[in-house]
């Protein structure tokens, strides 16, 4: 009797202890297949680059690097024609002048490693393994790690970007502002962040003003509470996220002038490029870009304008969800979209996911959309390829 007992009580193949065990081995191999799976890419893109046309190497990554060079000559890295970054990332880049030339592919897929490490401490509402399996998205997405190891600088914004998200989920205002503060000045299209960073400071001290009101009639309350509700979160992060752009930005201006103020920001303002088949008005944009129609600025900012603000409502109750649809309307409606451009909305999956219950419907829809997305990013792809580098008149395919 005393032995029937004895194995009525022990432990299932399936108890947490042993799922916390097989999640933690699982979360070390992630990690360790990343890592190894970028220094291989890393590796490989020299011997690429070397046997075909078409090359690993991002065009971006010899712009950065020759820009590097032209600061350790004392010289501006807006020199550079087409260099269009902040002056942080030729000084960080110097290191592929003094040490090796692929350095600033380690140090953006360094930063793919950081971004699934503040993923996984950020979700902290789901089980170990399925932590693990979210942070994977990131980690193992064979997109971010391509456009990483080809030396796209992309990963650092988005690195900017989550330890905001991860510092103001902590309730650590100050740190969370000099990140957000940071991720402008690096790359302008973070502000579209504000709205929301803003109001989900507004709802975690103001949440009891919605209790007894239903969405969408609770958004009626917003213009009436909002003013008489700024509280002191609100008002730290705003002072110290711009006090940290301003002192970025006008150590930048000091050091380059007004040279650096457009190229940085205001050239992206009158940008006209017909060479981004990814937008939307790649076609449109073809047709108007040697004209003076103003077009190309209605384009570009008020049907953004539109859809961020609109978003931004969300983050009174999701941050992360509020993020991620600002952020895809953004991409989605800009006159300029690159691969790279991506990045910035899937690096929010992983959060988003982590408030989704899946079941086998949701699982399925999922996995379709992917597969689609990823089969018409690829004849996209051949259809432009043909037209930028071969010459031939596939505009008709490009466009559809």
């Amino acid at each position: 009797m005393f032995d029937l007992i004895k194995y009525k009580f022990k432990s299932p193949p399936w108890s947490f202890s042993k799922i916390k065990k097989s999640a933690s081995e699982i979360r070390k191999c992630v990690y360790l297949l990343s890592i190894l799976i970028r220094l291989a890419l890393i590796s490989y893109s020299s011997y690429h680059n070397d046997k075909f046309d078409l090359k690993y190497t991002d065009v971006d990554y010899k712009v950065f690097t020759d820009a590097s060079y032209l600061v350790t000559k004392g010289l501006s890295p807006y020199e550079r024609h087409t260099y269009r970054y902040t002056p942080l990332l030729s000084f960080l880049m110097v290191f592929n002048i003094y040490l090796f030339n692929d350095f600033g592919k380690i140090i953006f897929s360094a930063s793919d490693i950081a971004i699934g490490y503040i993923l996984e401490k950020a979700i902290s509402n789901v089980n170990d393994l399925k932590r693990v399996a979210l942070t994977s998205l990131w980690l193992l997405n064979p997109f971010v790690i391509g456009i990483s190891s080809r030396g796209n600088a992309d990963s650092l914004i988005c690195l900017l970007v989550i330890a905001t998200v991860y510092y103001i989920n902590k309730k650590e205002i100050v740190k969370s502002a000099i990140m957000f503060g940071l991720s402008v000045h690096v790359k302008i299209y973070p502000i579209i962040y504000a709205p929301s960073f803003i109001f989900y400071l507004y709802n975690m001290n103001t949440l009891g003003i919605y209790s007894h009101k239903k969405f969408p009639m609770s958004l009626l309350l917003i213009p009436k509470n909002f003013v008489a509700n700024i509280n002191k979160q609100q008002i730290t992060f705003g002072v110290i996220s711009f006090l940290t752009f301003l002192i970025c930005t006008t150590l930048s201006y000091w050091l380059y002038g007004f040279e650096f103020i457009y190229e940085t920001y205001l050239y992206h303002y009158v940008r006209k490029d017909h060479r981004h088949n990814f937008s939307i008005y790649f076609n449109l944009m073809y047709y108007i870009v040697d004209t003076k129609t103003k077009m190309n600025l209605f384009l570009s900012f008020v049907p953004q304008l539109f859809s961020i603000v609109i978003y931004s409502i969300v983050g009174l109750f999701n941050l992360p969800l509020s993020m991620f649809l600002q952020t895809l309307s953004f991409v989605t409606l800009n006159k300029v979209c690159t691969s790279q451009y991506f990045l910035w909305w899937i690096v929010l999956l992983p959060l988003v996911f982590s408030n989704v219950k899946f079941n086998s419907e949701k699982t399925r829809t999922l996995l379709t959309t992917v597969f689609f997305l990823v089969v018409f990013k690829g004849m996209w792809l051949f259809w432009a390829y043909q037209l930028e580098f071969r010459g031939y008149n596939t505009f008709l395919m490009v466009c559809a």
